[in-house]
Parts: structure tokens; C-alpha cells; sequence
């Protein structure tokens, strides 16, 4: 299979593998890398010789190509970006299903009701972090 890319797809394209591997791999460690991500990183990285980019660099030693530090920067706001929703929408989620647990009990699996509850409940939580962040947040013991 042969793609053509312009040299502006290209650099979306590698935008996106790199994003991709990002989410992957950054945060496993060396014995849980996904090495078959790497190795499609690994070739779209290889074509960025051919535009003569200095976006990718080339490692003759370890005969591997590594993504520069004024592309990984480029693209830090967008995984920040990424991280900082992702992290209200988890916490929102999963405090929203614990209140449903409280409420309902446990059960094998959730019922269309249950889902619309705990989208609820969901909203509820991401309208008070929307307003006032984690300042209403707190832990409780179970000595309180």
C-alpha cells in the first residue's frame, strides 16, 4: 500500500502518531511498552528525512529516530489540554458511579436507568468542579 501525503498531511500525520504513541506508551514502563507502536512510530518518523524536517532526529548508534524537543513542545499544550479534561471528566465519573452504588447497591450490570442516574449525577459533579475546582473536594476517614 503507497500513501501520498503533502508535506502539511505529513506533519498532521506525525502530530497524531505521536499523540497516539504518547497515550500509548508514556506512561508504562520499559517491560509494558507497546513495542508494535513504537514501530509504526518508528516508520512515520523515517519519511521526516525526505521533507527535511527538524522536527525528527536521527540516532546512527541506536539506529532510531526520536522526535525533537521544538516539536515535543509544540504539541505540550494539546496533551495538557488533554490531561487536565481528562482528569475532571474521570473524576466525575467515577464519583458519580460510587454514588450510584451507594444508591442502588452492587449489581452485575447497570440498566439503561441506571446509566441516565449516573449521567446525572456526572453533571452534577462537573458543574461543582466547573465552578469552584477541587476547593469543595475532601477526603473523609473513617474516624470523621
Amino acid at each position: 500500500m503507497n500513501i501520498e501525503l503533502t508535506k502539511e498531511q505529513y506533519l498532521k500525520l506525525l502530530e497524531l502518531v505521536y499523540l497516539g504513541e504518547w497515550m500509548a506508551n508514556s506512561y508504562r514502563r520499559k517491560e509494558d511498552f507497546n513495542e508494535e507502536y513504537d514501530e509504526v512510530m518508528q516508520y512515520v518518523l523515517s519519511f521526516a528525512k525526505d521533507l527535511d524536517l527538524d522536527l525528527v532526529d536521527f540516532d546512527e548508534e541506536g539506529n532510531y529516530y526520536f522526535t525533537t524537543r521544538k516539536f515535543e513542545e509544540s504539541l505540550s499544550q494539546t496533551i495538557d489540554e488533554y490531561d487536565n479534561n481528562t482528569f475532571w471528566l474521570e473524576l466525575a465519573n467515577r464519583l458519580a458511579e460510587r454514588d450510584l452504588l451507594r444508591e442502588i447497591g452492587p449489581v452485575n450490570e447497570l440498566s439503561d436507568q441506571h446509566y441516565g442516574r449516573k449521567l446525572e449525577l456526572e453533571e452534577k459533579y462537573l458543574q461543582e468542579f466547573e465552578r469552584n475546582g477541587l476547593k469543595n473536594l475532601q477526603l473523609k476517614t473513617n474516624k470523621e
